[in-house]
């Protein structure tokens, strides 16, 4: 029995050992944020010969080992690409480092976003460490300024870490911020997003899960104007809307897929409360 329990704590030793350093993988990915942070998707304009792009050497390979596999090399311009062919592949080689940094064991000894120093880079975190998520510009280069986005639950009785990203509900722009929200019924969760979809069209998103990670209640709202959408508010449990209709959303009821008019420029106002289940309007005000 004795050898048994020398040869497992060996073997944890050796685990433990294997395991990169999280600030090393910081490192990494500070260095790979700094160089998508300097390109633009241009894919047709000057391009970028490799060995130009200050990534590491190992960095480097696998982009060559990449542009073979996804068959992304210009004919006849092997080590010359478009900067929009490096931000795919930095956009993949980025989420593959937060995916094991976020699976660190020291992972919430550190604020990430902070340590990594990218402004651009959202790492969102419950309060009960339930839920991570992570988003960054995907950097397509349209007006619909899409995010790459991952979230993860961490199951706390198996100690394990699970990217959830594919489940039905999840958000494809990521969240800004994520809320417990305590009842009777059990603990649940309002995720917040937004994103600009258009050169001047901005999407609000505000979303209510339960803890088995089935949604109860979304709302989503597009305007012209960037301070327009909806909001949560944790003290209150309250989702306040406010907008002024336009040709984006013309009525004024604050109800999600309605085909009703308005001929008028209103200024709406409405009130979401939560009921102990789910969230339900309870005030509405046109003028």
């Amino acid at each position: 029995m004795k050898y048994w329990i020398i040869i497992l704590n060996l073997l944890s030793i050796v685990y433990v050992q294997t395991f990169p350093p999280i600030e090393q993988l910081i490192e990494q990915s500070r260095k790979l944020f700094t160089v998508h942070n300097t390109l633009e998707p241009l894919f047709y304009q000057e391009k970028i010969h490799i060995d130009s792009l200050a990534m590491p050497n190992r960095d480097k390979k696998d982009l060559k080992n990449w542009l073979q596999k996804e068959k992304k090399y210009i004919q006849n311009q092997q080590d010359s690409i478009a900067p929009g062919v490096v931000i795919e592949f930095l956009n993949e080689k980025i989420c593959d480092y937060l995916d094991v940094i976020i699976r660190h064991p020291n992972f919430f000894e550190y604020n990430i976003s902070e340590e990594i120093g990218i402004e651009e880079l959202n790492i969102i975190i419950s309060d009960d460490q339930r839920l991570i998520n992570f988003s960054f510009d995907e950097k397509t280069g349209g007006s619909y300024q899409s995010r790459i986005s991952r979230l993860y639950l961490f199951d706390k009785e198996i100690d394990k870490i699970i990217d959830i990203s594919e489940m039905p509900f999840v958000y494809p722009d990521g969240y800004k911020k994520i809320s417990i929200l305590k009842s009777e019924h059990g603990v649940k969760y309002v995720l917040e997003s937004s994103v600009k979809t258009c050169n001047q069209c901005f999407t609000t998103f505000v979303q209510l899960i339960n803890s088995n990670l089935k949604e109860v209640f979304a709302y989503s709202s597009m305007h012209r104007n960037l301070n327009d959408g909806a909001f949560y508010n944790p003290k209150t449990q309250t989702i306040q809307v406010h907008y002024q209709t336009d040709d984006l959303t013309p009525n004024c009821n604050c109800e999600n897929n309605t085909d009703t008019q308005q001929n008028a420029i209103l200024t709406c106002n409405c009130t979401f409360v939560f009921n102990g289940y789910t969230f339900e309007r309870t005030f509405l005000s046109r003028r």
